[in-house]
Formats: structure tokens, C-alpha cells, sequence
């Protein structure tokens, strides 16, 4: 009985931080579901990898990509971090895009090509 308890609860608190992220994706109800958050002691988790809280370590990292992409022959490959910023996703959406071939690996280290990068912004657009 007190295991299933324990399980049930645990159930709960993933249902709620389920609809807690689909609010977030929706961009609807974002105060009432934090209120939410803090009734249920659901945690709203930690900020994503690809979003950056600080405006100056964002401002400095804005610059730092608009310098890579400008100039892909002298910056040959880019962190995921930076990758992420430019495409406005996750760093986790990064490896997938890597895995799926969209986005090249630079070989033996844990960057990714510039040049991709850009190209796949140019996609896009």
C-alpha cells in the first residue's frame, strides 16, 4: 500500500510538471502555472541549456556567435552552446540535429562546424 502510494505520487508530480511545460511551449497561463508549481512543491527546474539568464553573459554570447558565423573560414567550429544560441533551441536539440545529419560534428572534439551552422540558418530563413 505505501509503495503504491509513493508511486502515485510520483505519477502526479510528472503530470504536473507535464503541464507545466506545455504552458510554457503555449506561452498560456505562465503565472497561474507557477502558482501551480508552488502549491503542488512541483520545482520549476532549472533554465534550459540553450537559454542563458544573464543579459550580459547573453549580450557577450550574441556577439561572440554573430563573430563565428560572419567569418566560418577563420572560426571552423563552435561549441553546442554557441550553436544553440544561434538556432534559438536547446543544447539537447543540437545533438539530435547532429545525430540526424541536419548539423556536422567537427571530428574528435566536442564542437560543431561553423559553416553547417550558418548553412542551416540560411535553410530557414
Amino acid at each position: 500500500m505505501r509503495l503504491q502510494s509513493k508511486w502515485r505520487r510520483k505519477i502526479e508530480i510528472e503530470a504536473s510538471e507535464l503541464e507545466l511545460a506545455e504552458r510554457r511551449v503555449h506561452g498560456t497561463g505562465l503565472q497561474h502555472a507557477s502558482e501551480e508549481a508552488a502549491d503542488s512543491k512541483v520545482a520549476e527546474g532549472p533554465v534550459p541549456v540553450g537559454q542563458v539568464n544573464d543579459e550580459k553573459k547573453q549580450a557577450g554570447l550574441a556577439k561572440k556567435v554573430a563573430r563565428k558565423l560572419a567569418d566560418p573560414g577563420g572560426n571552423p567550429t563552435m561549441s553546442f552552446e554557441d550553436a544553440a544560441h544561434a538556432l534559438g533551441v536547446s543544447r539537447k536539440h543540437i545533438y539530435r540535429l547532429c545525430d540526424e545529419g541536419k548539423l556536422e560534428r567537427a571530428a574528435g572534439v566536442s564542437k560543431v562546424r561553423t559553416a553547417s551552422v550558418k548553412a542551416l540558418l540560411e535553410a530557414r530563413a
